[in-house]
């Protein structure tokens, strides 16, 4: 693991209203100082848009191929069989809590580098749990909700019980012999998450104190529960051996046939189509999850000291990050970033001009916003279902919820919105939500949070590639 994802930052220079034109300034950094992140005055906003496409799940140094990328069949294949982890490294889906034993659920993959497997190095794994220290260490249960503190589980072997931190060879990279006992984490989703566990930890509470957070990532739908989609590159081993195997699109001259069922993604298909196209602006596009809102906040306590104590949006973020994919039945209980789809961080971060007025392949508007918890929307169709509907719609968009009662209403979940970056910061001249056209300020939550022309406005972007086209870049 000698490389890492790139990490931009964006510092935005708002010199205009809300409503006005829709020009920026953009200047790539590769660091910043405290003191640039937390000026006196007004706090700054600070959103991280997070890379979720297909190249996640390879290596920090692998190469995603593509048929039209003009190598040989065979060179792609090397490419796959070299970069590709087959997984992103989180638990398998569970269902009301219990991990689905189906070879289709698993989300592992395997693991290609050894010199990272470090039992106990937060530079090598991370947890959700702090009582579960080896949560996203080791693959069998049992290990995994071990406190790391009472007896050694009794049936993990005797030789790798050395490599627990304390023991003999601790410190020690695992041996090969025992790396299928491991949660793979050489995939770049894996180091992403660990990353952000670090980044978001309470070391860095006083930081954030002083910032309001959001996250966005490329956009994705789900598919749970009612379509079973397969996954572009998750896969497992068969027989002991793991497959060169990829979709179509990769050019290796294999399919997906065996791939592992995604319950969250998109239909690759979508990218190429024509700009003017609802398919077309239903994929080049962002989604904001996490609403932009502070992590952390300071308390005195009554002795006088400062303490700093997590908000409900920072276990919002987390949720996203923690390995574990879980769904009732009905829709997901907890979601997980899941690597599908490509990456066109051009129109994720500014399409604005290209996106409004326009509606999207499920005839929604294409910029679209949630409103508070309080908001339901009678008269918005959910297609999902609906008889001759149901297989000829691309599948519900996420931000919709169905409601069993009393009606199949659909409901945004509070804070979430479609649209590009530009759109989370500032909103468009008319406000597009579900149900209504106009809403003030006051009255939404996580949006549009840039309080006057001096305000900094960070964007930070976890990203293994560029997938933009056309006429649009990047850079």
């Amino acid at each position: 693991m000698k490389k890492y994802l790139v990490l931009w930052l964006l510092c935005w220079a708002w010199n205009f209203p809300a409503e006005a034109s829709d020009p920026f300034l953009a200047i790539k950094k590769t660091a910043y100082p405290l003191e640039d992140t937390l000026p006196m005055g007004v706090r700054p906003n600070v959103l991280f848009l997070l890379d979720t496409g297909s190249s996640m799940s390879f290596t920090s140094v692998g190469i995603l191929p593509d048929k039209n990328d003009g190598r040989t069949t065979e060179l792609r294949r090397q490419l796959i069989d070299k970069g590709s982890t087959y997984g992103s490294g989180a638990r398998p889906y569970s269902k009301q809590g219990w991990e689905s034993s189906d070879a289709k659920a698993q989300r592992y993959g395997r693991d290609l580098f050894q010199e990272n497997n470090i039992i106990g190095d937060l530079n090598c794994y991370y947890s959700p749990y702090s009582d579960k220290p080896y949560f996203l260490t080791f693959k069998n249960t049992t290990w995994a909700n071990w406190n790391g503190k009472s007896k050694v589980p009794s049936d993990m072997p005797a030789e790798l019980r050395t490599y627990l931190p304390g023991a003999a060879n601790a410190g020690k990279p695992v041996p090969a012999a025992y790396t299928d006992y491991l949660v793979p984490n050489d995939s770049r989703m894996y180091q992403m998450k660990l990353a952000l566990w670090r980044l978001l930890g309470t070391s860095n509470a006083e930081a954030f104190s002083g910032m309001r957070v959001g996250m966005a990532m490329s956009y994705k739908e789900d598919y749970y529960p009612h379509l079973n989609f397969t996954a572009d590159f998750y896969f497992n081993a068969e027989k002991g051996k793991w497959p060169i195997k990829g979709p179509t699109w990769a050019g290796a001259g294999t399919t997906a046939i065996n791939a592992n069922t995604a319950f969250k993604g998109v239909d690759r298909d979508y990218y190429d189509k024509p700009e003017s196209s609802g398919a077309w602006a239903q994929v080049n596009r962002a989604r904001m999850v996490v609403p932009f809102d502070y992590i952390y906040k300071e308390k005195t306590l009554t002795s006088g000291a400062v303490t700093y104590v997590p908000t409900d949006n920072l276990m919002r973020f987390l949720r996203y990050i923690d390995g574990v994919e879980e769904g009732n039945g009905d829709y997901f209980t907890n979601h997980e970033l899941f690597a599908d789809g490509k990456t066109p961080l051009a129109t994720s971060i500014f399409s604005r001009h290209i996106l409004s007025g326009r509606s999207d392949n499920m005839g929604y508007r294409a910029i679209l916003f949630a409103a508070d918890l309080s908001d339901t929307y009678a008269g918005v169709r959910i297609r999902l279902g609906l008889g001759a509907f149901r297989n000829k719609v691309y599948i519900t968009l996420d931000h919709f919820k169905v409601m069993k009662s009393p009606t199949s209403q659909p409901e945004l979940r509070s804070g979430e919105a479609l649209g590009s970056v530009i759109d989370f910061f500032s909103p468009p001249s008319r406000f597009l939500f579900v149900g209504q056209d106009t809403k003030s300020k006051a009255n939404t939550m996580g949006y549009f949070p840039v309080m006057g022309s001096c305000q900094p406005n960070w964007l930070i972007v976890f990203t293994a590639a560029d997938d933009s086209s056309g006429n649009y870049t990047a850079e």
